[in-house]
């Protein structure tokens, strides 16, 4: 797969929508969970972490490692 105009997507999945998309796990997550993800988003915040460009590469390689061409 290629992925054209990463770096746009790249911008775009920042901290800001990592830290959103987390907020949104966070009130639906099982209360067993809550801490590990309020932890996360907390990271987030703070710029710290991985964000969900990095979310996203990881599930790609994870699926067919290799595959992934950032253009």
């Amino acid at each position: 797969m290629e992925w054209h105009d990463h770096v746009c997507s790249r911008r775009a999945l920042r901290y800001a929508e990592t830290a959103r998309q987390l907020e949104i796990r966070l009130k639906r997550c099982h209360p067993a969970n809550r801490t590990s993800v309020a932890e996360t988003l907390a990271a987030a915040r703070a710029g710290e972490g991985a964000t969900v460009f990095d979310w996203l590469v990881e599930i790609f390689e994870d699926q067919v490692p290799g595959a992934l061409v950032l253009c």
